[in-house]
């Protein structure tokens, strides 16, 4: 997932305002046809060689060795994507799709997905592209959330963690990249929302308005840095960094810690407590996996003194004002 603000597996382009790179013919919407006639299902497609040339160049930019290559989607994986995005309710699915120029599965991405948006004539920001990488989706659902919560620290013996985001009978990796997809589906519904700036420029050069609803739940900027507003209480917040290399992991009794600090935040989860735009994204993703599709959603963490469960947010008090913001970005036309 390419993110601003992430040093391994990213989830949102880092590239959108940088000069060569936005010039490319697959950040122009011109490139991608009538996309907005097609249905999501169809957008389900091998990567065009000009978005493969994107994505090396891009890699090249961040110093990276990855090398994308565009491959055909094997049956069983086409038959995964299509059952998770039809369990999506139709009037949802065609928002998305609007919003969407395309899903591709690639290989050697150097990360599990990507997501980044194109322009429209007049230099509008319009829709964007999704990109996955195949060799990071094999995991099942509940494997896979445990790999991403865990991720951020070095767990061991005497500290453990367990998500679950389905159960037992619908553990599959249907369900996995059903929820990777909402992410980034998330990401997708940001493009030309105004409950918060766009990604891609640093804090220096984004104005952040008062109509900025979703951002100001949670985060401010002062003098070009971003700061949540519950760094005075939590200074550790800006220390979890998901997919970190283990010289970036926190020690494993911060996982602890973590969990239980986002209990008196807005954040629903704790990647959405990493900056603004993940904070929309996961979310957008934690709420409909739960409210809108009614899955399970629930982190355990024990030690030898602690056991520790943190469950969905949306029906209490510190999760209402978000909620809210969410279901008018889902429900309105």
């Amino acid at each position: 997932m390419k993110l601003i603000f992430s040093i391994f597996i990213l989830c949102i382009g880092v590239s959108a305002f940088s000069g060569e790179l936005s010039e490319m013919p697959v950040r122009r919407e011109t490139f991608w046809g009538n996309y907005r006639k097609v249905e999501l299902k169809e957008k389900v497609r091998r990567a065009p060689l000009e978005l493969i040339e994107y994505l090396r160049k891009d890699n090249e930019k961040q110093g990276w060795n990855n090398k994308p290559t565009a491959i055909d989607l094997p049956n069983d994986l086409l038959n995964d994507v299509q059952s998770a995005l039809l369990e999506i309710p139709s009037q949802l699915l065609q928002k998305i799709s609007a919003q969407t120029v395309g899903i591709f599965f690639v290989e050697d991405l150097g990360g599990s997905a990507y997501t980044d948006y194109v322009f429209d004539k007049n230099g509008r920001s319009v829709a964007g592209f999704v990109v996955l990488d195949k060799l990071a989706l094999s995991r099942q659902a509940n494997e896979w959330a445990t790999w991403k919560e865990s991720s951020p620290f070095a767990l061991n013996s005497s500290v453990t963690l367990r998500a679950t985001i389905e159960t037992k009978k619908n553990d599959s990796r249907k369900n996995a990249l059903q929820y990777i997809l909402l992410h980034e589906f998330g990401h997708l519904l940001s493009i030309q929302n105004p409950m918060l700036p766009l990604w891609g420029k640093n804090w220096i050069e984004t104005k952040i308005k008062p109509e900025m609803s979703f951002f100001h739940e949670s985060w401010k900027v002062s003098d070009g840095k971003l700061s949540s507003l519950h760094d005075l209480e939590w200074p550790a917040r800006s220390l979890v960094i998901y997919y970190a290399q283990n010289s970036k992991k926190q020690p494993a009794y911060a996982a602890i810690e973590s969990y239980r600090r986002i209990t008196a935040t807005k954040f629903p989860t704790l990647y959405a407590a990493t900056n603004p735009f993940d904070d929309f994204a996961d979310s957008f993703a934690n709420y409909v996996h739960v409210n809108t599709l009614g899955k399970p959603w629930k982190i355990e963490i024990d030690s030898e003194t602690t056991k520790l469960v943190v469950e969905p947010c949306w029906d209490q008090p510190r999760c209402k004002s978000k909620k809210l913001l969410l279901e008018r970005v889902i429900n309105e036309p």
